[in-house]
């Protein structure tokens, strides 16, 4: 069915809201919702079982039954309602030392996400940074 699974996006990153196009180009069936964080007040995340500071940290995928799955294991959701996507997602449960890799590969591209977003161009995180952050002014 059109759109019955939630993809939750931090809308004030670059690189999110990058991949969140390419990925709303790629979802011909329509098969995910794909909105920013910043769509939604406290209480509405709260009612599917999420946090602004959850949304902020990593991609949330929730799916039509309620279930919420975060960061790589988001990415593996999206990726599995692909014809394409499920020999990566069902290869990286096979070999594990790929899902290592994606784990920390995910984490680094989470934590440096504006640094990143700098690197290409991207509209990066338009929140202030504090004075200690290393990507600071």
């Amino acid at each position: 069915a059109p759109n019955d699974s939630l993809l939750i996006f931090d809308g004030d990153c670059g690189v999110c809201t990058a991949v969140a196009e390419r990925l709303h180009g790629l979802d011909r069936t329509q098969a995910w919702d794909i909105r920013p964080s910043q769509a939604f007040n406290d209480k509405e995340l709260g009612a599917i079982g999420l946090t602004r500071k959850q949304c902020s940290g990593a991609l949330q995928a929730v799916s039509s039954s309620g279930r919420v799955r975060s960061g790589i294991w988001a990415v593996h959701a999206v990726l599995w309602r692909f014809r394409w996507g499920k020999p990566f997602v069902a290869i990286s449960y096979i070999i594990l030392p790929l899902l290592l890799i994606e784990l920390i590969g995910y984490a680094l591209i989470a934590r440096n996400r504006t640094r990143i977003s700098r690197w290409f161009g991207l509209r990066a995180c338009a929140l202030p940074l504090p004075p200690e952050h290393p990507d600071s002014p």
